[in-house]
């Protein structure tokens, strides 16, 4: 028998039962754990804001962060981020996903510590009146959040009168949120984000949902384009369905009110669906009309055809 078969079977021999009662953790160092949470909405004035919470404790106490804080052994990481934000904010119940982990090496002061960051969107009316500071959380407020040509945001709370850069954010916060508006702005090509921020998801306005497009993108978008491409991609699939109500704009006129449906539900009367992709480029929706355009190239090119081929057969 060689010596490496011997090993072998010596290895084999051991039971996992066995293997687990000697294992000793502290043979590895155990990073710890935390999960923070960003939570976006709109501003009375539809502008993209962020809720934060004034840390009441060292390190980084009086600054401003996200609600967040570290996992328990006993509970998932999903679990540690809903209790979380309940105790820090006063919140639950709300849309969130996982979003990114982040584990640069002196991102805490304290000790090596790796954060899972998650994503929430919620509308307004959700959060006035309920968001609170607690546990080790001194306060919890909205923030506009207002981008500088260098790129770099900037908070600002009108109530209270505060603004601050990002550089005055506790840990790696301004990172976490600059990674945050990158995915809803890309969730905005192939996900129906927009309808989660807006106040009632049953009633609204084109215009309601253009404000949500604008908030979330940073971009503006024309309201003719805008409604084109919204009826392709949401409208003509039978996701956002028009109400029988009728709203007062500011202009004077009457407006249609919109019902969201999730998972859609075309009108087999509909003869002009055409299946088109939409979406947001360089901050300009796409895919307007470009069905019908294919379409009438093809049509076009089978008609120079045709009288190129009857041209042929009348010389021969």
């Amino acid at each position: 028998m060689q010596r490496g078969e011997k090993r072998a079977e010596v290895i084999d021999a051991i039971s996992e039962e066995e293997f687990l009662k000697n294992y000793n953790p502290a043979d590895y160092d155990r990073p710890s754990v935390t999960v923070d949470i960003l939570v976006f909405t709109l501003s009375e004035r539809g502008e993209l804001s962020l809720l934060l919470i004034e840390r009441g404790n060292h390190p980084f106490k009086g600054h401003w962060a996200l609600p967040g804080g570290f996992v328990d052994m006993e509970e998932g990481i999903d679990e540690a981020a809903k209790r979380e934000l309940l105790e820090e904010t006063g919140l639950k119940d709300i849309y969130m996903e996982q979003l990114a982990t982040f584990g640069d090496v002196g991102r805490d002061p304290r000790m090596r510590v790796i954060s899972v960051a998650y994503l929430g969107i919620a509308p307004k009316d959700s959060l006035t009146g309920k968001c609170r500071g607690g546990d080790d959380a001194k306060e919890a407020c909205l923030f506009q959040i207002k981008q500088r040509p260098d790129g770099s945001f900037v908070f600002i709370n009108e109530d209270w009168v505060i603004m601050f850069a990002e550089n005055e954010l506790a840990f790696d916060h301004a990172k976490i949120i600059h990674e945050g508006i990158n995915r809803i702005r890309g969730k905005l090509n192939y996900t129906d984000i927009a309808f989660e921020i807006l106040e009632n998801k049953e009633s609204f306005t084109m215009a309601d949902l253009r404000v949500a497009y604008e908030a979330i993108s940073g971009m503006p978008h024309p309201a003719s384009n805008f409604t084109r491409n919204i009826t392709t991609r949401y409208i003509k699939p039978g996701k956002m369905v028009e109400t029988k109500g009728r709203i007062v704009a500011g202009n004077g006129t009457r407006v249609a009110l919109y019902e969201y449906r999730r998972d859609g539900v075309p009108d087999p009367e509909r003869k002009d669906y055409d299946d088109v992709g939409a979406g947001i480029k360089n901050g300009n929706m796409y895919g307007v009309g470009a069905g019908k355009r294919k379409k009438k190239a093809k049509a076009v090119e089978s008609s120079e055809n045709d009288a190129c081929d009857g041209g042929m057969r009348g010389e021969e």
